[in-house]
């Protein structure tokens, strides 16, 4: 039996555990069904909504996802829970080892006793020991804040009424509902994508069927769409639709292709279902996309983070990983020149005579990915008010042309 790990936490907190736990640790597969019972009490019944994690994310709730179902259990019975993803994103090429992170959640008899903090700390060992270099967590509080996650990135939030894309042209361009046979299309047109999640077919599969939930916690299908000029298919949109979609706003989950003919699929998927309003998240990266949108009249709202947290749990690894991009962007003597190392949890980067000294992992990964420029006001404590400050010089402008990275977006590997 595999006891929880005391000796992190004081006596206290150690006290309120009791000896009967145990963990963390992964998921048995006679375990699995009160896992699910248990995330769906936090996360779906408690809200008084369907019994629905296990149908929106399947391939993580499932028996092949054990070892990654991260468990603390009192007598036979799961208390407290984290679910990890382990997969590849492509980032202009370059494959980045990411671990995603959800329905992290403890029964609410036995909360404030620090099992969420034991079993993610947990998560990010098991992560680590599989060579994961980056983290994706979808929330933001003060737990995940406290472990060295931090809110990051760059992505656009439209809501467009009918009104604003009036000025869209949609002439040569037919939108149609998926069909299973279109699956080879779908993947092509995702594969070109410059940045993207790396899926199997029968991944790529289970997420288009798999159900979504709105930000009120309503269950919904999601709908598939191909865009076309008539020949071959240029491009998808994932969406969910609401039973009335002209009293709630639809979502867009997830886009690939043909910008152009994008533009066009929101202008066609606007009318076609008379939407009160349609939400889409366009990463700051995208400039084809944003260029069109702007041209059509509409306002970029000002940028926001990608809807979670992110932890660089290696970041020499990391940096390895990106070494395709990295080189690209500067010269042969710039690249060998720059020296980036960890002292006593700080980091440093030294070019010449100039340094910059970064306090904690969370400032690296807001030099990485980016600070956004507006956050909910629920979130505003965990943004700082000043960023990380580059003082003009050389070192200043080697970092300025490499960073921020891309915004990842979890399209429909949202967990």
């Amino acid at each position: 039996m595999s006891k929880v790990k005391y000796d992190r936490y004081d006596e206290k907190v150690r006290r309120s555990w009791g000896e009967a736990l145990e963990g963390p640790r992964a998921t048995r597969r006679e375990e699995l069904s009160q896992v699910i019972e248990l995330v769906n009490l936090v996360f779906r019944v408690s809200a008084k909504k369907p019994s629905t994690m296990h149908l929106e994310f399947p391939l993580l709730f499932s028996e092949s996802n054990l070892e990654n179902m991260r468990i603390i259990v009192e007598d036979g019975k799961p208390i407290s829970h984290v679910a990890i993803y382990e997969t590849n994103v492509s980032l202009y090429g370059c494959q980045i080892s990411v671990g995603l992170i959800g329905a992290v959640c403890t029964h609410p008899d036995y909360r404030v006793k620090g099992l969420a903090t034991a079993t993610l700390e947990d998560a990010f060992e098991k992560m680590r020991g599989d060579g994961v270099t980056l983290v994706l967590i979808s929330g933001v509080r003060g737990l995940y804040d406290r472990l060295g996650c931090a809110v990051v990135g760059r992505v656009h939030r439209f809501t467009m009424q009918p009104k604003d894309v009036e000025l869209i042209p949609i002439q040569g361009f037919e939108l149609k509902p998926f069909e299973d046979t279109d699956i080879l299309d779908v993947i092509r047109v995702q594969q070109a994508e410059p940045v993207r999640f790396h899926r199997r077919i029968e991944e790529f599969k289970a997420f288009l069927k798999c159900l979504g939930s709105d930000s009120a916690g309503e269950v919904h299908s999601k709908y598939t769409f191909t865009v076309s000029d008539g020949i071959q298919p240029l491009a998808y949109i994932v969406a969910q639709i609401p039973r009335d979609a002209s009293k709630t706003d639809s979502t867009v989950f997830e886009y690939g292709g043909s910008r152009t003919a994008l533009a066009a699929a929101l202008k066609i998927l606007t009318q076609r279902y008379g939407m009160k309003g349609l939400q889409i998240p366009i990463p700051s990266h995208d400039f084809e996309f944003l260029s069109i949108l702007r041209k059509a009249g509409l306002t970029l709202p000002k940028t926001t983070h990608f809807g979670g947290t992110v932890k660089v749990l290696g970041f020499r690894n990391l940096l390895t990983q990106l070494r395709p991009f990295l080189v690209e962007r500067l010269n042969l003597e710039e690249g060998e020149s720059v020296g980036i190392w960890e002292e006593d949890g700080r980091f440093i980067f030294k070019l010449g005579r100039e340094r910059l000294l970064l306090n904690d992992e969370k400032d690296v990964t807001r030099l990485l990915f980016g600070v956004p420029e507006s956050v909910s006001p629920r979130h505003e404590k965990y943004v700082p008010k000043t960023s990380v400050t580059l003082v003009e010089g050389r070192l200043t402008d080697v970092l300025g042309r490499v960073f921020p990275l891309p915004t990842i977006i979890y399209g429909l590997n949202y967990t």
